[in-house]
């Protein structure tokens, strides 16, 4: 029955999708599109893919489905199209696996060709593509944003006030050039936001300007309150609901049941991207430890996991997760512990977002781990200072 409602369900959407092509069809055929090449982590399993956003040369609240596709099971390409009579912001969503929002920026009569891969993650993403001047420029204006931050939040906690200073001068400066020059409204309204945001006082002005200079462009109207919104067709009413739904579904990521007597199976990639398993042959029972090199508690037991490793090295094989975003920070502590000897894996991406098994496991706070014997069941949890050593000595003496 779930499965007959879920496929109704993208019958439902399907069909939105194309009463809401048939709306502007009149108007242009399709003449913008982005050919999206997937790893094999993406279309590992089937999928739907699925192409919206708003036509902000309406309004701000005309959302719409542009297009659709179904992704077959070890199928590495798929095409999606829009009508754009003017540059786009628009949002690539995958059913199963890969971005909920990939945000795209689309020109008319142009190409977007771009890689997805595993690491882009399940949420919200923006990367540069191997085609695509609007996309690649919004991408580095979003880049710009979080290298800006992360340096005043260094230079604040610090005290550098010069430093400080200097950088958010450089800041508005380079937002308001941008804002004054660049020829797409779309990413213009996006630079206004990211001013308005760090510079209150003056982004009221910056959008004021621009919307001087796009006045076609709805959505920056409405922002810089120059036109009242207009409220969504009964066609971008439709699909909004669905994009919604899609994208609850979507985070509603299934947990894995981590009780004492399930058998729990892992995979997390090494420094170098294998993905190793917590097996050993040579070792009755696994420790798999959850840890950060910021986290000073799981730092304190790493002395405490040695002396038992070494205790029982016949008995006990080492499983360390990092959880760290910075993967620099995760060799560094690895020298300074020197726990060269322990299998170190970790539970996200080089960008820093986590794995998708890292998510589903639901680790709520750390040091967190496990004891799992040879056939990958859990035996025990949280087992800290002298407690693992204990336990490991009641399982071994029976």
């Amino acid at each position: 029955m779930k499965y007959f409602i879920y496929v109704s369900l993208l019958g439902l959407i399907s069909s939105s999708i194309f009463l809401s092509s048939d709306n502007y069809k009149k108007e242009e055929q399709n003449n913008s599109k982005i050919v999206l090449q997937l790893d094999d982590y993406i279309c590992s399993e089937g999928q739907w893919v699925y192409l919206h956003g708003c036509k902000s040369w309406i309004s701000g609240n005309e959302v719409a489905i542009f297009d659709s596709a179904y992704i077959e099971k070890g199928q590495h390409s798929v095409e999606l199209q829009a009508y754009l009579p003017m540059a786009e912001s628009l949002f690539v969503l995958f059913s199963k696996n890969g971005p909920c929002q990939l945000e795209v920026g689309m020109e008319p009569d142009s190409c977007v060709i771009m890689n997805i891969e595993e690491e882009d993650g399940e949420n919200y993403c923006s990367k540069k593509a191997l085609q695509g001047e609007l996309n690649n420029f919004m991408h580095k204006a979003i880049e710009g944003k979080k290298l800006y931050r992360d340096k005043l939040k260094e230079f604040t906690s610090k005290g550098e006030q010069d430093s400080i200073v200097k950088l958010q001068k450089d800041r508005f400066n380079s937002l308001s050039s941008l804002i004054r020059t660049y020829k797409h409204p779309c990413a213009v309204y996006n630079l206004c936001i990211y001013l308005r945001t760090d510079f209150p006082q003056e982004g009221k002005k910056m959008f004021d300007e621009a919307a001087e200079r796009f006045p076609q462009y709805v959505s920056l109207q409405e922002s810089a309150k120059k036109k009242e919104p207009l409220p969504g067709t009964s066609y971008a009413q439709k699909a909004n609901e669905r994009i919604q739904y899609m994208m609850d579904e979507k985070y509603q990521i299934p947990l894995l049941d981590t009780s004492i007597g399930e058998n729990i199976s892992l995979s997390f990639p090494d420094n170098k991207g294998y993905k190793v398993s917590p097996t050993s042959d040579n070792s009755k029972y696994v420790f798999i430890d959850f840890w950060a090199s910021w986290c000073k508690p799981c730092r304190k037991e790493i002395p405490i996991i040695k002396q038992v490793a070494k205790q029982y090295k016949k008995e006990l094989y080492i499983y360390a997760v990092s959880i760290d975003t910075d993967h620099q920070a995760w060799q560094n502590a690895i020298k300074e512990d020197s726990t060269f000897s322990f299998q170190h894996v970790i539970g996200t991406f080089p960008n820093g977002k986590k794995t998708k098994l890292l998510s589903r496991l639901n680790i709520k706070a750390i040091p967190a781990n496990f004891l799992i014997d040879k056939d990958q069941r859990i035996v025990a949890k949280n087992l800290r200072g002298e407690r693992l050593a204990q336990v490991l000595d009641s399982l071994i003496q029976k």
